[in-house]
């Protein structure tokens, strides 16, 4: 549990940031219901929100009225598009010369000040039934481009659509140094009963990362 501060500082290193992720289906009535009850989380990491970029305004306003900054990027076809929500006294830093997140077509990333250290939190959906083709290699690509450019430390957060064998086959993992965090070994989707949702993270930070079911949402077919 991390302490509570009114004005905006870093996460002191002796405490938990607390993230809930999930592949949420879309945002609606029920993701809504869900912030308004005010889950114990400094971060939330949302996939498929499928929010048109018309309406991406009143949402972040509505959630910056309840305490949450908002970024997204836009649903693409065959893509709902990522949100990420961070409580307001969270202290942002800045990542190639911006504040601002560091936004891809199927993913962004938010540098945040961790203790000392400055952590690049990334939020990431990846397209079903193609494997590790198209904009889902695009996509790995980019985020390693990033981590070499900025030789920040990385938490993914994705529904991968794809399992963590099949990412390890890959060899991005170990070009990234980082291994998969899971919260066990059961199926996080409904969908075939695999473990796609799950968290990517540097060797060095793996014991530090505590991941479990979050039996109090529902989002179905997914678990968050």
């Amino acid at each position: 549990q991390a302490r509570r501060v009114r004005n905006r500082s870093s996460i002191n290193s002796r405490e938990a940031a607390k993230f809930k992720i999930a592949n949420i289906s879309k945002w609606g009535p029920k993701s809504e219901a869900y912030i308004e009850s005010r889950p114990s989380a400094d971060f939330c990491l949302f996939s498929e929100h499928h929010v048109p970029k018309g309406k991406q305004k009143a949402v972040v306003d509505s959630l910056d009225k309840q305490g949450w900054r908002c970024f997204m990027c836009s649903p693409q076809p065959r893509q709902g598009g990522v949100m990420m929500l961070v409580r307001n006294h969270i202290q942002l830093t800045h990542v190639l010369g911006s504040h601002a997140a560091y936004k891809k077509q199927t993913w962004l990333a938010l540098p945040v000040k961790i203790g000392k250290s400055t952590v690049l939190v990334v939020v990431l959906y990846m397209q079903a039934s193609i494997g590790f083709r198209g904009v889902n290699w695009t996509a790995l690509r980019e985020i390693l481009y990033l981590r070499r450019l900025t030789k920040l430390p990385m938490m993914i957060a994705a529904d991968w659509n794809n399992t963590p064998h099949e990412l390890a086959a890959t060899g991005w993992l170990r070009q990234m140094e980082a291994v998969v965090v899971t919260a066990d070994a059961e199926g996080t989707c409904r969908n075939g009963e695999k473990v796609i949702d799950y968290v990517v993270a540097p060797q060095v930070l793996q014991t530090e990362l505590k991941l479990k079911r979050d039996l109090d949402a529902d989002w179905q077919p997914h678990d968050g």
